[in-house]
């Protein structure tokens, strides 16, 4: 809003002359100066509250969950890095990535909610930027994609569901992994599927034995089994899913220059010197790089 008043300003100033000896044609270098100074003057504010407000998925395990996860370690480690202290800010996925946008980096909510400085875990997609073009995202961090987990002893030789005999699988409510394995094969395995409400819940039901195997993000199994060598992951391939998977990142205004610069070093940085991986570690996760 400063900036277009700004803008504004320098503008009517102009053709009123009152700006004398400052030529029309000098008003766009004029204005890419002010909104230099604009792009400072945001990280300033920043620096000033001495808090870096993030946003974060709300009931997001192994990622967020009442304010604990590792995109909340990662983002308490690049608050650090920008000599700030981190203002954790939650919140509940909306039905698209856009209205999430528009909520937590943009806009804020209608009830007044937001925006942060910065919002994790964002799909790096140039559909998304073109959709939103007030947010951009940056500093890819981490590579994902859909697996299967399973019980060595319960199936040693798992495939797929063709491998359940009368065991069960599970995945979690309302996900993609959800909808492509109750279609499978016109809906074949359904009464072999347990559907659960988190993926904290249904990993404990891997490891309880509920179910015998899982299909659900790699970090999500790993987080939950990896430090049992009974479970293992295969790959899972659907046409409805990417196969190679997908790379989150982090979103901030488009036009905060000198915030989008500062958070792109220390995101490098965290990863060129091992602190993301170890972050991950952690949380019984290996890191994949984009």
């Amino acid at each position: 809003m400063r900036f277009i008043l700004c803008v504004t300003s320098v503008l009517v100033l102009l053709r009123r002359g009152l700006l004398r000896g400052i030529p029309m044609r000098v008003a766009p270098l004029l204005l890419l100066l002010l909104g230099t100074l604009q792009a400072h003057a945001d990280l300033e504010d920043i620096q000033k509250r001495g808090a870096l407000k993030v946003g974060v998925y709300e009931d997001f395990w192994p990622w967020a969950d009442k304010n604990a996860g590792l995109d909340v370690d990662i983002a308490q480690a690049l608050a650090q890095h920008l000599g700030l202290r981190l203002e954790v800010m939650p919140f509940v996925a909306k039905d698209d990535v856009e209205t999430d946008l528009r909520n937590m980096v943009t806009k804020g909510t209608y009830m007044g909610y937001g925006p942060a400085d910065v919002m994790m875990h964002v799909p790096v997609d140039l559909r998304l930027m073109k959709e939103v073009p007030e947010a951009v995202i940056i500093a890819p961090y981490f590579h994902e994609r859909i697996m299967y987990g399973y019980d060595t002893e319960k199936i040693p030789d798992f495939a797929g569901p063709e491998s359940l005999g009368g065991a069960y699988i599970g995945v979690v409510r309302s996900t993609i992994s959800g909808v492509v394995l109750l279609d499978l094969d016109k809906g074949k395995y359904v009464s072999q599927i347990k559907i659960y409400d988190n993926a904290e819940a249904l990993m404990k039901a891997l490891k309880t034995h509920e179910v015998a195997a899982v299909l659900a993000t790699r970090a999500e199994i790993q987080a939950g089994v990896s430090d049992d060598s009974r479970y293992q992951l295969l790959e899972a391939n659907f046409p409805q899913i990417p196969g190679k998977g997908w790379t989150v990142g982090l979103a901030l205004k488009a036009d905060n220059k000198a915030l989008d610069q500062a958070v792109q070093n220390a995101m490098e940085q965290m990863l060129t010197s091992g602190e993301m991986a170890a972050l991950c570690k952690k949380r019984g996760i290996t890191l994949v790089q984009p």
